[in-house]
């Protein structure tokens, strides 16, 4: 699985990333644009995804969500790729900003996000477990 291989097995588990969370959480619900989900494939195997969404809460919002490259397809400028192709989907759509969130251990995508734009946000009032945001203005 793209996801659990990207993220690690520990981060995919804690989660319950699954197929089946996905559709009940994501793909059925408003907030889900279809033409903004993005899979790169290799030779017929997927390597890499991404995918723009809305929070109800905060239309004029995008969010920068499940950023994933399998290990296999790191440091090709596929999770560039994929970032910019998400940001032009908002931009498209009239968003104002996008946010994303990520742990403070993966450093090499928050030197990438950092180099399209985007500024951390550190709040203290965030669970560990919910990751760091950060917002593109």
């Amino acid at each position: 699985m793209l996801i659990r291989d990207s993220f690690g097995q520990e981060f995919a588990s804690e989660h319950e990333l699954t197929a089946e969370l996905f559709m009940s959480k994501y793909a059925s619900q408003a907030g889900f644009d279809p033409d903004g989900f993005f899979f790169v494939t290799h030779r017929g195997q997927f390597c890499g995804t991404a995918f723009a969404w809305t929070r109800e809460a905060a239309q004029e919002v995008g969010v920068l969500h499940y950023l994933a490259v399998h290990p296999e397809h790191r440091s090709k400028g596929l999770a560039r790729y994929l970032s910019l192709l998400v940001l032009h989907r908002h931009r498209a759509c009239g968003k104002k900003c996008v946010e994303l969130r990520t742990e403070a251990f993966r450093v090499p995508a928050i030197r990438l996000y950092l180099s399209l734009g985007f500024e951390r946000v550190i709040k203290s009032h965030i669970p560990r477990s919910v990751g760091n945001p950060f917002f593109m203005p």
